[in-house]
Formats: C-alpha cells, sequence, structure tokens
C-alpha cells in the first residue's frame, strides 16, 4: 500500500521512517521509497532535528551534471607510465 501512495505523489514525498528496531534490511526497503532517514524509537530529539535539517537541505539542493567518464581500453599502459618507463630506460 505505501509503495502505490509513494509512486503516485508528483515530485516525491519527503519522508523520515520511525521503527522500534531498524534493520539494514528496513533501510534498504526505505530507501527504494523515498525515505531519507530512519530513525529508532524511542525517538530522541537531537536525532530529530538532525533528521529535518537534512530534509530542509536537501530541499534546496540542485543537481550538478556530471561529465561522461572517458574510458580507457583495458590492458593499455597510461600515458605517465609510458612516459616513465622512457625515461629510465634512457637513464
Amino acid at each position: 500500500m505505501v509503495d502505490g501512495c509513494v509512486a503516485r505523489r508528483a515530485g516525491g514525498p519527503r519522508l523520515i521512517a520511525l521503527a522500534d528496531r531498524p534493520s539494514m534490511g528496513l533501510a534498504l526497503r526505505a530507501e527504494k521509497l523515498g525515505v531519507l532517514d530512519v530513525l529508532a524509537l524511542p525517538l530522541k530529539r537531537e536525532a530529530l532535528a538532525n533528521a529535518l535539517a537534512r530534509v530542509r537541505s536537501a530541499v534546496t539542493e540542485v543537481a550538478v551534471p556530471l561529465r561522461p567518464s572517458r574510458s580507457t581500453r583495458r590492458g593499455t599502459t597510461p600515458s605517465w607510465a609510458r612516459a616513465r618507463r622512457c625515461w629510465t630506460s634512457t637513464n
């Protein structure tokens, strides 16, 4: 049921999950649903304040596009290694 509610929401909600005994499986499932943080119960004031601060900062973040990586062929020697090999063979 939660999957459908989250998927229908345009722009994605900003969610914080609370759990008695959070586990890695729960954290991974929550991440897939778009949950920004999973907090353990009983809830501590400082943990909630930090989580809310992270949610607020995520609202103002701007995505920065990354340059495409230059792939190198497997088995090729980097140019610096070739230059070093040439330099050491002549000296």
